[in-house]
């Protein structure tokens, strides 16, 4: 029997947002069984297709939307996926299932519930702009103010480091370093010997991700003001060390906002190996604690599983 289950015989797409990779499989009758193991096999990279994620495109239930049916590499759920809900609009649109003009906003449906998505047509391609949501800390607001609610010991660096953990809403853990060197240098491995340790241990997993602040250049965005630029590396939780992570990159820019203090942007250029994305960070009185995350979506191919 084949690994890849009621997928055979499917054509499925593939596609990234700044090398962070996917699988969309169309399932508009909302018929398809997908479980943990099929998904794990389709997202292998030596023995199926290979991809961070796998992405069901499924009509949303009783809600006239398609809902994002997002799952990490070893088949288990996650409740966002800042890079795959762009990839996953950016097929809806090329598809024809959504009609979808520049500056035009679409609601889809994820696990976290609905989020709105934005396109901007330009030169290089389409941009989209995703509203993330509220983001939250489960330290509080003394985690916010000290800079940090965890110590994690990362294989390659010496020494513990303090991270702050934040919720966009998946989990992650920001670890500030202080330069290319230790970066690099850092081993980022899910399990095993060489895996991070955190104190407190986290109850539902984390994303980690490791932050380089490199300072502030002006928005070419705006007409004033400051964006700030930052570098990561990301472990993510149920895939392991990624091109680049959405939620990821939104802790991050919130992490590095917080550890410069008042007078730090709201702004940020955020850059991954797998490219770059802009995140900008919209909690004044009145508002929601929110966090807008723009960046390039790209389907790569159209392949049958046999």
């Amino acid at each position: 029997m084949s690994p890849f289950g009621a997928l055979v015989g499917r054509t499925v797409t593939t596609g990234h947002g700044t090398q962070n990779d996917f699988v969309l499989v169309a399932d508009p009758q909302d018929e398809l069984e997908l479980t943990p193991d099929v998904v794990a096999a389709v997202c292998d990279r030596h023995a199926g297709i290979g991809a961070d994620g796998l992405i069901r495109v499924v009509p949303d239930e009783g809600v006239e939307r398609w809902f994002m049916d997002y799952r990490n590499a070893d088949g288990s759920d996650a409740e966002m996926c800042g890079n795959g809900v762009r990839v996953f609009v950016h097929y809806l649109r090329t598809t024809g299932l959504i009609d979808l003009p520049d500056g035009a906003t679409v609601e889809i449906g994820t696990r976290s519930g609905p989020r709105a998505v934005t396109v901007t047509d330009t030169d290089a391609g389409p941009l989209y702009t995703v509203d993330m949501g509220e983001w939250s800390l489960p330290g509080g607001e003394r985690a916010l103010t000290e800079g940090f609610d965890v110590i994690v010991e990362i294989p390659g660096l010496d020494g513990p480091r303090a991270g702050l953990r934040i919720d966009v809403p998946n989990p992650h853990t920001v670890v500030a370093l202080p330069d290319d060197a230790a970066l690099d240098e850092a081993v980022l491995e899910l399990a095993g010997p060489r895996a991070p340790r955190y104190q407190p241990a986290p109850e539902s997993g984390t994303n980690l991700e490791l932050a380089l602040p490199l300072g502030e250049q002006a928005d070419p965005g705006a007409s004033s003001g400051t964006l700030g630029v930052v570098r990561m590396r990301v472990l993510e939780r149920g895939v392991g060390e990624t091109r680049s992570c959405g939620t990821g990159t939104c802790a991050v820019a919130l992490a590095a906002r917080a550890w410069g203090g008042s007078e730090a942007p709201d702004s940020w250029r955020v850059i991954v190996p797998g490219g770059e994305v802009r995140v900008d960070i919209e909690d004044k009185p009145g508002l929601l604690r929110r966090v807008l995350l723009t960046g390039p979506a790209v389907l790569t191919a159209d392949v049958t599983l046999r």
